[in-house]
């Protein structure tokens, strides 16, 4: 790494007005809606954390819940919950499987419970991906929908056992893998294709199967622009810790950054045509883009908690 990642000053998180001329009335009630459902989402949340126990914490529950309510405000409740449980099922178990040594064979048992198993009583990880699950295959409106569901699940599994295993090799003096491979991987891990499986599944009106074919290239694009987002923004974090990075394994910012710009104009382009008509799952994709780049144009996410955090919102300029 040659290049410096400048950090700019907290005084640049997002203002929403310049000016109380530009908070007109419906505005300011649909804003005054999402903070009530952000709210109750989060105290819900919070119980739910609570009852499931370690490696659950509270840390993640506001940013779980103010994504679940945002990316899709037409949702219903259980829907809402449901999307927020499966944010802050991913931030944990990526915690988890990067610091603990027994990670392979718990990752292994969470793809068996995401393939129908019974989850282990005493893994709240388990339990807690269990009761997703369920919820899911409960509302999804065909056999097609929570087959899409199954392998996000299990492609995210697979991507971390594929990260805990290199990153140990990587420890005991072995060589690091490609860049490709590592994105490839990444573009799972960072969580998006689950996200999407779990809203999509629980959309008020459903698409049809076909639809959500067609809008697998966009969600493609959107989840390397996010990975590469993400990793623009822990490098230092990650430098520190020994996680996997795609800095460390030899991309520049600037490459990354035009890497980003590619992928967003190219999930844009190939959902334009499903945003004209009623498709509440490409207006989610869009949404959760637009949402996650902003997030990290702000800080580490996922991290905004830790004091350095705090002092160091950003890595990165775009």
């Amino acid at each position: 790494m040659t290049e410096h990642l400048p950090s700019p000053a907290a005084s640049r998180l997002p203002r929403i007005a310049a000016d109380p001329s530009e908070w007109k009335p419906r505005r300011a009630a649909a804003s005054a809606a999402l903070a009530v459902t952000d709210t109750v989402v989060a105290a819900r949340l919070s119980q739910w954390t609570h009852s499931l126990g370690a490696p659950f914490t509270q840390d993640a529950v506001p940013l779980s819940a103010v994504y679940a309510t945002h990316v899709a405000p037409w949702n219903t409740p259980t829907a809402t919950l449901t999307t927020a449980k499966t944010v802050l099922w991913i931030c944990t178990v990526d915690d988890w499987a990067e610091h603990e040594d027994t990670a392979l064979l718990g990752l292994a048992h969470l793809r068996e419970v995401a393939e129908g198993k019974a989850p282990d009583p005493h893994i709240a990880l388990s339990r807690a991906l269990a009761d997703i699950r369920d919820t899911v295959r409960e509302a999804a409106p065909s056999a097609f929908v929570v087959s899409q569901w199954v392998k996000a699940v299990t492609g995210l599994l697979a991507g971390m056992t594929f990260e805990h295993r290199a990153s140990a090799r990587i420890k005991d003096g072995g060589p690091p893998p490609d860049l490709p491979l590592y994105l490839h991987h990444a573009g799972q891990t960072i969580g998006v294709p689950l996200l999407m499986a779990t809203l999509w599944a629980l959309a008020p009106q459903p698409a049809g199967d076909s639809s959500l074919v067609q809008l697998e290239p966009p969600l493609a694009a959107a989840s390397q622009a996010i990975r590469l987002a993400n990793d623009l923004q822990s490098y230092e974090r990650e430098r520190r810790t020994g996680d996997l990075n795609a800095l460390s394994l030899g991309a520049s910012p600037a490459f990354l950054r035009k890497q980003i710009a590619h992928q967003v104009r190219r999930c844009l382009t190939q959902l334009r045509p499903h945003l004209t008509g009623t498709c509440p799952e490409a207006h989610a994709l869009r949404y959760h883009l637009h949402f996650c780049l902003r997030l990290h144009q702000f800080g580490d996410v996922g991290h905004l908690h830790e004091p350095e955090q705090q002092r160091h919102p950003t890595n990165h300029e775009r």
